[in-house]
Parts: structure tokens; C-alpha cells; sequence
């Protein structure tokens, strides 16, 4: 190797003693200051997500199907800075039970009414999530489709975990179709499988569209978990 070395150095000092070969060596050091420059435009093109990228949208490939079927039971956990509110409950077709803060809660898709229990008595209420649009598969799925796809991570276990970034411009022209133009960070939407390839977790990282809307200061995430996909056998109308 050293001799390698010191066979290169003789053959550059022999070329500087022409004009021919002084040259030669400066058109190799810029060639070899263009490749380094070109290189690291290409690396730090990968490091920064600008927003046009972030807002072509994709197609998801993943399986949704068990949420869309209506039949499950599920934990939600809606983070905002540091208090967290969650909702646990299941769900059937059109009628859903469901608890937050200790109370019990009847919701009827169909008729899009929302009841509270009140000592033994349902009265109807307004819902206590005041993200219900981000629980509804439907309209996750809208979001999922304007985001575009960042990586699939795959486990031992079978597990895998779909990324996608989306913007909060993106965001508010679905949600409230409201056009405007931020130069934020992307936000963030992790689909999750099992084994079979189902989605039973979904996480959104909200941060920035919900330091837009000013529902946060800094955190704003909503994870949604999955159970028991088709086993809810009944749930029974209790204002029938």
C-alpha cells in the first residue's frame, strides 16, 4: 500500500513539471470536487422531505377491511401535550358502547345520536370526543390517500407498519376544506398490522396541524387500537 502511495505521488510531481500534465491534474481535481458536490446533494436530498413531496399523495396498501366490517373492540388514546383522554368501548355494526372518565356512553350510527348514562336513566348528549373525525375509519382512509407513503417496516413476529407523511395544508383542505398554504413539517400517520397482515393500530402524529389549530402547544396524537375483530356478538339498543 505504501508503495502504491508513493508510485501515485511521483507520477504527480512528474505531471506538474508540464503544462500539459498541470493541466490534466486540474481538470481531475474539479471532476473530483463536482462528484463530491453532486454526492452530497443527493444525500441531503433524502435527509429533507420538502412539502411537494409530502403532498403528491399515494395509494395505502394495506388491509383495512376488519375495521370496515364494524365489528370490533377498541382502546382510544388522544394525547394532547401532557394530558391524555381515552375511550374504550366496542362496537357493532351501527351501535357502539363505549366509556370515558368512568361514564358510560351509547352511540347509534344510524341515527346519529349520541346518549350518557345518567343514575340508570340514557339521556341524550353530545359526544365527548371532540376528534371524532379522526376515529372514523373512512376519513382516516381519505388522509391515508393524500399522504404519501415513507416505509414499511417488517418483523420477525409477522408484524408489519406502514409510514406515511401528509401535510397539515393537506390536512385542513380534507378535514374542513379550507385552503392554506404552511411550510410546516410533515405530520404523520403509522398504520400497523398483525400476523395476518390486518390493521389494529393506527397513530397519528399530529404535532404540527394541531399547533395550527391551536388544540396543542406542542403534542397532539391520536392512537387507535383494535381487538376482537368479529367476535362482538350483540350489543343491545338501550333507548329501544
Amino acid at each position: 500500500m505504501k508503495k502504491k502511495i508513493e508510485q501515485i505521488k511521483e507520477i504527480i510531481n512528474n505531471l506538474k513539471k508540464t503544462d500539459r500534465g498541470r493541466a490534466l491534474l486540474f481538470f481531475f481535481g474539479y471532476l473530483i470536487f463536482f462528484i463530491f458536490v453532486f454526492i452530497f446533494i443527493q444525500t441531503s436530498g433524502r435527509m429533507h422531505v420538502s412539502r411537494s413531496d409530502y403532498e403528491n399523495g399515494s395509494s395505502v396498501n394495506f388491509n383495512v377491511e376488519q375495521i370496515m366490517n364494524k365489528n370490533y373492540s377498541y382502546d382510544y388514546m388522544i394525547t394532547i401535550d401532557v394530558n391524555d383522554y381515552e375511550y374504550v368501548g366496542s362496537r357493532k355494526d351501527d351501535l357502539e358502547l363505549f366509556k370515558h372518565k368512568e361514564k358510560d356512553y351509547f352511540r347509534d350510527y344510524k341515527n346519529n345520536k349520541i346518549y350518557l348514562k345518567d343514575n340508570d336513566k340514557w339521556v341524550e348528549t353530545k359526544s365527548p370526543n371532540d376528534f371524532d373525525y379522526f376515529t372514523n375509519i373512512d376519513n382516516i382512509m381519505e388522509l391515508a390517500n393524500a399522504a404519501t407513503y415513507i416505509s414499511k417496516t417488517d418483523y420477525e413476529s409477522g408484524k408489519m407498519t406502514y409510514t406515511y407523511d401528509i401535510s397539515t395544508t393537506t390536512i385542513e383542505k380534507i378535514v374542513n376544506d379550507v385552503d392554506i398554504d404552511l411550510d410546516d413539517k410533515p405530520n404523520e400517520l403509522i398504520f400497523s398490522s398483525d400476523e395476518e397482515g390486518n390493521v389494529n393500530n393506527i397513530k397519528m402524529n399530529l404535532d404540527n396541524y394541531g399547533k395550527y389549530k391551536k388544540y396543542s402547544k406542542k403534542y397532539f396524537t391520536i392512537e387507535l387500537s383494535y381487538d376482537d375483530f368479529g367476535k362482538v356478538k350483540n350489543i343491545i339498543n338501550p333507548i329501544n
